[in-house]
């Protein structure tokens, strides 16, 4: 039975009745009616985007085809993996895994030393994958670590700031990571007490974190 089938069995049903001319009897048919086109419009919908993100997800799958190429030495793909990664999120940035898109876009782009050209990448990147997913707080360190490694001091700076907030978020699934890359980075610029402290943290919050087993020997020497 069709939705306008539905529609016309209920309002058969009670046009006979004197009930009909209660405002009270029109309004609650009414809002039945409004119900039953809206859970109609629901599920076309819901059927609309399944299709377009299994279209999505068999375009990606091309792009990780490619990326694996490129990753196994094939440098003259990477031009490739960036193509097809820009075509598929401008056909299908709306779908669930566009986010993916802009990620194997921005690896390609480094591996072709194109820097420059990540950032508003990575923005949308971040802004398009969803909180609640599993790679949201490693995306949000993968951009951190990338704008801390540009050439610009601004966007380093912002870089860092973004990691340092990562460091101390207890929400974030991927804290004893950007623990250690906090830690690295005083490391790095000769910042000994507070890379001690970073990395205290870390072997003290994730004792089994593979981050932990890194700094291990570093934090003996400073002992």
């Amino acid at each position: 039975m069709s939705f306008n089938d539905v529609i016309k069995a209920m309002y058969s049903d009670v046009s006979e009745s004197s009930l009909l001319s209660n405002r009270y009897v029109q309004l609650m048919i009414l809002s039945v009616v409004i119900g039953l086109a809206s859970a109609s419009a629901y599920v076309g919908y819901s059927k609309y985007r399944i299709y377009k993100n299994q279209e999505a997800q068999k375009i990606l799958s091309v792009c990780l085809e490619e990326y694996a190429r490129a990753m196994n030495g094939s440098i003259e793909s990477w031009p490739t993996v960036e193509m097809s990664c820009q075509l598929g999120y401008e056909q299908h940035k709306n779908a669930d895994v566009a986010p993916y898109f802009l990620a194997l876009q921005v690896e390609a782009l480094l591996h072709q030393g194109k820097k420059e050209d990540v950032q508003p990448l990575l923005e949308a990147m971040v802004q398009r994958i969803s909180p609640s997913s599993p790679l949201y707080h490693l995306y949000k360190t993968q951009k951190a670590l990338i704008e801390l490694d540009a050439d610009d001091a601004h966007i380093a700076k912002q870089g860092l700031d973004e990691l340092r907030a990562l460091a101390q978020d207890k929400k974030n699934g991927n804290r004893d990571l950007a623990l250690y890359y906090v830690g690295l980075y005083y490391w790095t610029h000769n910042q000994i007490a507070d890379a001690q402290a970073e990395w205290k943290e870390l072997v003290a919050q994730y004792p089994t974190s593979p981050w932990t087993q890194v700094v291990s020997a570093q934090l003996q020497q400073m002992a």
